[in-house]
């Protein structure tokens, strides 16, 4: 199971870098095309460009959320344990 989990999260890391390269891909083909083309190669560069950064978000915001929880929770719990005083 531990590996099947260390795949799943390799294969996920590289979706926002595929949408990446061809967002790049895209922009680096608009050079060399007719201004006929050129209005769906930004159309195609946008598309890419907005998914890549919104799956990035997501990802992070995916990250943090629990993370933050859970040391709200942690800290919450050592305030509220009293501290037993040996006399």
């Amino acid at each position: 199971m531990p590996f099947a989990a260390a795949g799943f999260a390799a294969v996920v890391a590289l979706v926002p870098g595929l949408f990446a390269f061809r967002a790049v891909s895209s922009l680096i083909e608009l050079i060399s095309v007719s201004a006929d083309a050129k209005a769906d190669l930004v159309q195609i560069f946008a598309s890419d460009l907005t998914t890549f950064f919104l799956t990035t978000v997501v990802m992070v915001t995916g990250l943090l959320v629990p993370l933050a929880v859970t040391q709200f929770f942690v800290s919450r719990r050592a305030r509220s344990t009293p501290v037993s005083s040996s006399d």
